[in-house]
């Protein structure tokens, strides 16, 4: 979820920096966990073929991979948050049973569509939050991060539609 609960019932005008770093850490910590977990299930795409089954893998090691790469990214300032046990992130017995639901049920197709569109939002947002703000150099920073996102976001999906250029939706 980009925008949580509690953002969704404030103004824009009441976010800080503080906040909404920590739903971006939130954001990107939980998507790793979901493709991590996901890219562990043996055959967790039911009646698919071996050659969907080894598709649906690569994929959720690009998103994984992807996540990790941002979470490095994001985390290369002072103030960053303490990183979370990647290797205890690879032990699927540490995963509640919501998250474990989560990795299981994931559709990538769909998922990654979401979050490409959820992710132009949150860009804008960003940018005018910063502007506002007179934050433009944490802006651009959050900015890029969220194109370096939807990049590898465009990477999985046209790893799922075989290579090509097609749109997803």
């Amino acid at each position: 979820m980009l925008i949580d609960a509690a953002h969704k019932s404030r103004a824009p005008m009441s976010w800080t920096t503080e906040d909404l770093e920590a739903e971006e850490a939130e954001r990107i910590v939980e998507s790793a966990l979901l493709a991590l977990y996901a890219a562990q299930i043996p055959r967790r795409v039911n009646g698919a073929s071996a050659r969907e089954l080894s598709k649906d893998k690569k994929v959720s090691r690009i998103v994984a991979a992807q996540y990790l790469d941002l979470w490095r990214a994001m985390t290369q300032k002072r103030e960053a948050p303490k990183c979370p046990d990647w290797e205890a992130g690879m032990n699927m017995a540490n995963y509640s049973t919501e998250a474990r639901q989560a990795g299981a049920q994931v559709v990538w197709k769909r998922w990654l569509t979401e979050r490409s569109r959820e992710l132009q939002k949150r860009r804008r947002q960003l940018a005018a939050y910063s502007l506002r703000e007179g934050l433009s150099a944490w802006g651009a920073r959050r900015v890029m991060l969220i194109d370096k996102e939807l990049a590898g976001i465009s990477r999985a999906l046209k790893k799922l539609n075989g290579g090509s250029d097609a749109d997803p939706a």
